[in-house]
């Protein structure tokens, strides 16, 4: 018996047969579509056209890299931006380009694992801001000073001891310090200065420790504890300055002017223990306390009647700089350096306990703190990529920058360099890295530096004007009248003691009546009568 095929079995192949029929014929649609595409495409197609833009977009790839390379972008960046500009122009093989599934992963499958690496929670509580911890400890060993011979406990010891009341000076005794800190004075003549020095008797004794010790190191610390240490102990040396000048003049009104020297040799120990330090404004700090004893010496010998033997001995107290310029100059601009570096490396890398340096995911994000910790996380992970992309992985490397404009800030110090020829914020070459913003930061600190060495010269003039007046009061004690001209005291005292250190020509001098008048014509030498422009008055002392 012949056997026939199940009626399901014939349908279904009839079915199939007209299912490959449509589809061949969909294909052949296709390929002839495509076809007349390509014949349309062919004959509008203009060779030369093609060449001129195939050239033109290698020409502007080439003047890319070039442009990368002359302003010294981040690789990274490079990088990017040359696959970008590659696929645009057809630099990539079409085998490749045609490839959609190959440029669709090349391109997502990163973007994900970012995103889910962004997503994840953070553990961060292992690390820390990045600090250069070594170059802080040599710092600390070179200018360290041993215990027995550190002033510094003495001056913590003091300040812990001193009552708040003795930490600032009234407001009615601040509108007297003319009268008692520039010329000699009786008690009778200020009465409540009088009562308010003798209610700190034992304190001028106490502060006698201090002059025992010649050199004095305050600890280095992060510049956010150095502020919050330095200032009120700063503000306090000042108040105890104040103490001593005013008991000084009220000793040599009194007519014991060789108390007042002592008192004031104190001062100037006082003024070269914060001279010594490595912090910037300790430093003027310390030549504010040292201007105070110039101050009081030029008034003694003018409106007091010192002796001769008194007089040189002033002379002597006052003849030798307390400091080196430059040394401390370039003490000064290491730590400043090390304070800079610290302070931006800390908000880009943090470290762990292992020494791992990583980006930080934390130095900027966590400055919203009303914001949720998990939010703060991912926003400081995108942050960190973000720098993985534009900035180096090293520390050393970011700060490398830093480094070499502050070794020309060193010069600024140097005694036969002009600061304002190193002035360099406005000539600095664009650059589109990380290196140019960091330079354009720490220029914007530059004024400040040359307002330190303006200073500084400002205090080299006050000594010598302050030696001047000792042989101007000679002079009188030997004439009975005070010279019409400084040329009259030709002959007298350091050569180098009448240039000007401000412009390197005199000072000018003008006698008026019983008294004169001495000062500096300033960096432009031009005389505005003492009292305006760019004149500076040594005396009478200028407010």
């Amino acid at each position: 018996m012949k056997k026939t095929a199940p009626r399901a079995s014939l349908f279904e192949g009839a079915r199939a047969e007209r299912i490959r029929s449509r589809v061949a014929g969909w294909k052949t649609a296709e390929i002839r579509e495509n076809g007349t595409k390509a014949a349309i495409m062919a004959k509008t197609r203009n060779p030369r056209v093609e060449r001129i833009n195939k050239w033109t977009g290698r020409v502007i790839f080439g003047a890319v890299l070039l442009a990368a390379l002359v302003f010294q972008v981040p690789w990274k960046v490079t990088l990017v931006v040359a696959c970008v500009f590659a696929s645009l122009i057809g630099l990539i093989p079409a085998s490749f380009a045609r490839s959609r599934r190959t440029k669709s992963f090349l391109v997502g499958a990163p973007l994900v694992a970012w995103s889910v690496w962004t997503l994840l929670p953070s553990n961060s509580g292992d690390y820390r801001p990045f600090v250069f911890v070594e170059e802080q400890a040599r710092l600390e060993q070179e200018y360290g000073v041993p215990d027995d011979q550190n002033a510094s406990a003495v001056y913590l010891r003091l300040l812990a001891q001193s009552e708040p009341n003795d930490r600032h000076l009234p407001v009615w005794l601040e509108k007297s310090s003319k009268a008692v800190l520039r010329r000699p004075w009786k008690s009778e003549d200020h009465p409540e200065t009088a009562r308010w020095l003798d209610a700190r008797a034992s304190m001028v004794e106490t502060l006698k420790e201090l002059g025992e010790y010649s050199q004095c190191h305050f600890p280095t610390e992060p510049m956010i504890q150095m502020l919050e240490s330095s200032e009120p102990r700063t503000k306090t040396v000042k108040t105890w300055t104040y103490l001593l000048a005013a008991e000084a003049n009220r000793q040599a009104g009194e007519g014991d002017i060789a108390g007042a020297l002592q008192i004031y040799a104190l001062i100037a120990k006082i003024a070269s223990h914060y001279i010594q330090q490595v912090y910037g404004p300790h430093y003027l700090a310390g030549l504010a306390v040292e201007k105070a004893v110039f101050d009081g010496i030029s008034g003694i010998a003018i409106h007091g009647s010192p002796t001769p033997a008194q007089l040189a001995a002033m002379d002597t107290l006052i003849a030798t700089p307390s400091h080196e310029w430059a040394s401390a100059w370039r003490r000064i601009m290491r730590f400043e350096c090390l304070v800079v570096k610290n302070g931006l490396c800390g908000m880009v890398y943090e470290v762990n306990a292992r020494g791992k340096i990583r980006f930080s995911r934390s130095g900027f994000a966590d400055m919203k703190e009303t914001e949720s910790p998990y939010v703060r996380s991912v926003k400081g992970k995108r942050l960190a990529s973000l720098m993985w992309v534009v900035l180096p992985r090293s520390p050393w490397k970011f700060a490398r920058a830093i480094d070499k404009h502050y070794e020309q800030y060193v010069q600024i110090g140097q005694p036969d360099v002009d600061p304002k020829s190193l002035q360099r914020g406005h000539h600095l070459r664009f650059r589109a890295n990380h290196e140019y913003l960091l330079e354009k930061l720490v220029t914007t600190m530059e004024p400040s530096y040359h307002k330190v060495s303006d200073i500084h010269t400002k205090s080299v003039a006050t000594r010598q004007v302050c030696r001047i007046i000792l042989l101007l009061r000679q002079y009188k004690d030997e004439t009975g009248h005070w010279p019409e001209t400084l040329a009259e005291l030709a002959g007298r005292g350091d050569p180098q003691l009448w240039t000007d250190p401000l412009n390197g020509g005199v000072f000018v001098y003008r006698p008026e009546g019983q008294a004169f008048r001495l000062y500096t014509k300033g960096r432009n030498s031009v005389d505005e009568g003492g009292a305006g422009g760019d004149d500076f008055s040594f005396w009478p002392v200028r407010k």
